[in-house]
């Protein structure tokens, strides 16, 4: 089911990408980098697969609980390199069921400041920027 809130940054969730690009067709957690409109954010995808060789915009991203099956780990590998831009139509809430009146129980993460702070150098790395870029002359 899409969201209808401004998804907060660090949040993870999962996102669609069927029909988006052809390196991902399938639904997989991501962490929400920013919001960009009312209706789109940006993202970062997860992965539990090991990257082949690890490269500066792969970090471990370790979470307190697990998502739900079928990304049912506790680590998870960033793929910095795959940003994308989506609408919120493409993002939902991880459910782990519904509890015994029928209410869906959703497994709400976000990742800490530091956390955060790995992902955005993952990303930077990814699309070429260093902190010397913002050092004035």
């Amino acid at each position: 089911m899409a969201i209808k809130f401004q998804p907060e940054i660090g949040s993870i969730l999962l996102c669609d990408f069927e029909g988006q690009i052809p390196e991902m067709t399938k639904k997989r957690p991501v962490i929400i980098l920013a919001s960009v409109s009312p209706r789109l954010c940006l993202v970062a995808p997860l992965s539990t697969t090991d990257p082949e060789e690890q490269q500066p915009w792969h970090c471990l991203i370790n979470t307190p609980i697990t998502l739900p099956a079928p990304y049912d780990s506790k680590v998870h590998w960033l793929k910095g390199d795959m940003v994308a831009a989506v609408g919120f139509q493409r993002l939902s809430m991880p459910s782990k069921g519904k509890d015994r009146f029928g209410n869906r129980l959703y497994v709400k993460l976000r990742l800490s400041v530091s956390e955060m702070h790995q992902v955005r150098r993952c990303v930077a790395a990814a699309i070429g920027i260093s902190p010397l870029d913002f050092q004035s002359e």
